[in-house]
Formats: C-alpha cells, sequence, structure tokens
C-alpha cells in the first residue's frame, strides 16, 4: 500500500497531469478545428498557460486572478442576452467546430478555473486536506454523477457537464489551500469588491466605445448595458453583496457605504432580477442582524422598495411593461395565448410547465437519471416554449444523477450550512466571512429552485471560494498550532 505521503504526491501529480492534458486538448482542437476563429481561441490557450504559471508562482495571485476574470464573465461581456451591445460580437462568434461539435466562450472560462485550481493544488505539498475539507463532502455525488454517466454510455456532453459541476469544487479547494486567513484575508475581500468595479467598468467603457449609453430602455426595461446584465451582475457580485451585508450587521461603517452603494448599483437598473438580489440581500440581513435598529433599518428599505414598485407607475412601466404589475403577475399564473392561438398553462414565466415535462422525464430512471448533461439534449424531445433546461437546479440534477445525486449535493451544502453555523462567531473577522458563506449560500441554494446556478461555474465558484476562507480560518483558530491571530 501507499504511505501517506505516496499519495500525496500522486494526488499533486495528477493535479499537474489534468491541467496539462486540458491545455494540450484546446491546442489539439484549435489544429483540428472544422471552423472558428482560431486566432481568438490560440490567445485564450495562451492565457491559460499563463494562468497556470501565476497559479503555480504566486498561488494567491493565481486566485484572485480568476475571481477578477470571473467579475467580468466573458459569457455575458460580448451582450448575451442583451442585444443592445454589439462591441463583443467578436468574441461572441468565436466558436470552435470539432468533432462535430460547436464549442463557446464558457467552456474556456471553465478552463481558466480549473486549470487555476489544478496548478495550486500542485503547487502545495499538502493538498490533501483541501480537498478533504471542500472536497470530500460531495464525494457520494461526485461518485454517483460518474456511475449515472456511465451506464448513460458515457457521452461527451455529460463528461461536459460533471466538468462544469466539478470544476467549483476544486477552485473551492485551490482558495482553502492558497488563502492564509491572517495575512490574504482584506486582500481577498478586496478582490471581490473589484471584481463588481469590473463589471460595472467593462459595461461601461463598453458602451462608451460603442457609442451607446450606459443606460438604455431595452424591451421595455431600463438597465445598465453590457457586463452588468441582470445575469451577470447577480452571479460577479453576490460574494461581494455578502460580504458587505456581514459588515454592516456588525456596525462596521464601512460596511454600512459599501452595501449601501451595492444595493444602488443594484436599484438604479430598474430590473427584476436586481431588484430579487436587492429583496434578498435586505431580507438575509434582517434575519442576521445582532442589533434591533439595523434590522429595523433593513426591514423598512426592503417594505419601501415593495411599495415602490408596487404603486409608483414610472417604475412598473419601466420594469414590468405596459402591464404594470398586475400584468405581469397574470402571465405568471393564469392561461395564456401564444402567436395568438391557445397556448399550455404558463407558470412562472413558462417554469411549471417545463418543470412538469421534465419531472416525467425524471420519473423514467428516478434514482441514477440519464447522465449528466441529459436534462438539456433529452429536452428536444418534448416542446416547451424556449426554456430547454429545467430552470431549477434541483430538478435538473433529478434529471441527471436521479433521486440519489440530487440528495447528495443537496446534502453537501446542507452540511457546510451547519458547519458555519456551529462556527459563526458575534465578533472577529472570521465571523464576516462566515455569516458571508451562510448568506451566500443560503442565496444559492434559494435561487437554485427557479435557476440552473450550479451549472454556471462562475456563481458557485464565487460562493464557494467565501465558504472556503470561513472554513479555513475556523479551523485556523481552532487548531492549537495556529500563532497567527486573526
Amino acid at each position: 500500500m501507499l504511505a501517506g505521503g505516496e499519495i500525496e504526491k500522486a494526488i499533486r501529480w495528477g493535479f499537474f497531469a489534468v491541467a496539462v492534458v486540458l491545455v494540450l486538448s484546446w491546442a489539439a482542437l484549435i489544429v483540428l478545428a472544422e471552423s472558428g476563429d482560431r486566432l481568438i481561441w490560440g490567445g485564450a490557450t495562451v492565457a491559460l498557460v499563463a494562468f497556470a504559471a501565476l497559479a503555480f508562482w504566486r498561488p494567491f495571485w493565481g486566485v484572485c486572478a480568476c475571481l477578477l476574470l470571473t467579475g467580468i464573465s466573458l459569457s455575458y461581456l460580448y451582450g448575451w442576452r442583451d442585444p443592445t451591445d454589439g462591441l463583443y460580437t467578436v468574441v461572441e462568434g468565436a466558436h470552435l467546430r470539432a468533432l462535430g461539435l460547436s464549442i463557446n466562450m464558457d467552456s474556456m472560462q471553465a478552463s481558466f478555473l480549473l486549470i487555476t485550481a489544478c496548478m495550486i493544488l500542485f503547487a502545495h505539498r499538502q493538498a490533501f486536506p483541501a480537498l478533504k475539507r471542500m472536497v470530500l463532502p460531495f464525494g457520494a455525488f461526485l461518485t454517483l454523477a460518474a456511475v449515472s454517466w456511465a451506464l448513460s454510455g458515457g457521452k461527451l456532453y455529460g463528461m461536459k457537464t460533471f466538468a462544469s459541476l466539478a470544476t467549483p469544487l476544486f477552485f473551492a479547494a485551490a482558495v482553502y489551500a492558497a488563502v492564509n486567513p491572517g495575512r490574504d484575508r482584506l486582500a481577498f475581500e478586496k478582490v471581490f469588491y473589484l471584481a463588481v468595479a469590473f463589471s460595472i467598468g467593462a459595461g461601461a467603457v463598453a458602451q462608451l466605445l460603442g457609442g451607446k449609453p450606459l443606460l438604455v430602455l431595452s424591451k421595455g426595461t431600463l438597465r445598465f448595458c453590457g457586463a452588468t446584465s441582470p445575469p451577470a451582475f447577480s452571479m460577479a457580485c453576490w460574494a461581494a453583496l455578502a460580504l458587505a451585508c456581514s459588515r454592516s450587521l456588525r456596525q462596521d461603517w464601512r460596511g454600512w457605504l459599501l452595501l449601501g452603494a451595492l444595493l444602488f448599483l443594484v436599484g438604479a437598473t430598474l430590473t427584476r432580477a436586481h431588484m430579487m438580489v436587492a429583496g434578498l440581500v435586505l431580507v438575509a440581513g434582517s434575519l442576521f442582524a445582532p442589533r434591533r435598529k439595523f434590522r429595523s433599518f433593513l426591514l423598512t428599505v426592503f417594505l419601501l422598495l415593495l411599495v415602490l414598485f408596487a404603486f409608483w407607475e414610472p417604475v412598473q412601466r419601466r420594469t414590468f411593461g405596459s402591464g404594470k404589475l398586475s400584468g405581469y403577475l397574470s402571465r405568471f399564473f393564469v392561461e395564456s395565448k401564444i402567436g395568438g392561438a391557445p397556448g399550455p398553462r404558463v407558470y412562472a414565466s413558462g417554469r411549471r410547465a417545463t418543470w412538469a415535462a421534465h419531472w416525467q422525464l425524471a420519473r423514467r430512471r428516478p434514482l441514477l437519471g440519464h447522465g449528466p448533461g441529459s436534462a438539456y439534449q433529452l429536452s428536444d424531445a418534448f416542446n416547451v416554449f424556449s426554456l430547454r433546461t429545467p430552470h431549477s437546479e434541483y430538478l435538473r440534477l433529478t434529471v441527471e444523477t436521479g433521486l440519489l445525486g440530487a440528495a447528495a449535493y443537496f446534502g453537501a451544502m446542507v452540511y457546510f450550512l451547519v458547519l458555519l453555523f456551529k462556527r459563526r462567531r458575534r465578533d472577529g473577522p472570521v465571523a464576516i466571512w462566515t455569516d458571508a458563506a451562510i448568506i451566500s449560500l443560503l442565496a444559492m441554494m434559494l435561487l437554485a429552485v427557479v435557476a440552473n446556478v450550479f451549472y454556471v461555474q462562475a456563481f458557485p465558484s464565487a460562493v464557494l471560494a467565501v465558504v472556503a476562507v470561513a472554513m479555513k480560518g475556523s479551523d485556523h483558530k481552532a487548531s492549537p498550532q495556529g500563532t497567527e491571530g486573526e
């Protein structure tokens, strides 16, 4: 049998091998591609090597670079869901077609996260504790997902989805290994806020260079453009919002200022997605706030926002269109007509219909599912408007990995929450990160009810990075060998 040191060494070299194979695979795909912009993809592959070198040389810098990249997520920067921004059409069109598949920039950004994580875990001489803390809780899920993938025939799309679920976990392990809570905590916190500034700044520059205003009326909604579209802002900024909220809970004036500024940016866009984020922050803050005055303040702001959106007609018109709030709610819950012909009942913007269809799909293989990636591929078998994904992460996990896989993933999240609640303190820097981890984890689990958030690597990677710092800080504080003060 291998000794403990040999196992550790084998694990580290295994991650190095994954990083090398991944870079070589991208290079091979570029050479073999039947079509696509090889220049952009070649540059991105060179950047992968640069990220790997940075992560090996300075692991903490590598983690920070990845988080800043998350803040200007390429999948949103080029204008997805935002037809008013055409500046990034070159990046949008940079798809490779190789081996009969069309590959987009989402896969490349996931590779940045995974390669950085692999090189950090290779560079650290004690990678196993990080894997044990951040990845092992998901061990049952990863095993079940692999079994489901094998039983479904091991299709390529399944492997890609499996990698997208595993990447945030390995990135969290890399954060746990690289970040020293006593030395790097404040710098790491600043990185999250810089990610917010990058997102907003990129959107502003895009509009200035493109000759368009930063704020535009798009499809009846006043919104920021470019990198600050609602999905991107919600995903890139949630960790920063959670940190700012946690600071505010402790009556830190910097936290009040940060939270006020971020919520202003969220609310100023007057979009449903942003208002949902602002509401979640306010409600979570009112539940966690240790002081009655601050709880009352947050609840008052939340009620004012509700009144504003319910009764102020200009805001209703910009946010919900000509139908105002009542018309918007009716589209959620009453029978609708599509294209002038009677259509199916539309609940929750069409979600109820696609939920019912995907649930029928899940019942065909309830225990282990149809394999990772199958929820998107098999949805072609039924026509549920344009919602090809279940728009519920728990339902998607049930379709792809069965009830056992969904329960295993959900159980790992609950495990983290339980540990964080047990380690929660009323004062000290570690408590700020612990509260932020609890808030962001709960928000991600809540959003997962109506959106496929686990599959988008940027969001869970940022949230699990906060969890990793909180866990590392708590472990360090509890360790009798710890010498650095918090």
